[in-house]
């Protein structure tokens, strides 16, 4: 029935058992890091436009890793 592309969507050799993915440590829940992703594989976006995009929807992030330490680890230069 579907010919050529029957093969394509042949899932049976494929491995189900996969370990799940652990967002520790990450500042964003893993719907919106697992939303991000797909945005930009799905629609071939850059990562500004999946900041945008997600930005319209209320979510600010930045591709920009952080560079300050974390809240009471700041030393007083004497």
């Amino acid at each position: 029935m579907f010919g050529v592309y029957a093969n394509l969507c042949d899932t049976r050799g494929m491995n189900n058992y996969t370990s799940p993915v652990s967002y520790k440590g990450f500042r964003h829940p893993q719907d919106i890091i697992s939303y991000a992703v797909w945005l930009y594989h799905r629609f071939s976006l850059s990562f500004r436009d999946v900041e945008e995009l997600l930005y319209e929807r209320g979510v600010m992030v930045t591709y920009e890793p952080d560079t300050y330490p974390p809240e009471g680890q700041i030393e007083e230069a004497s």
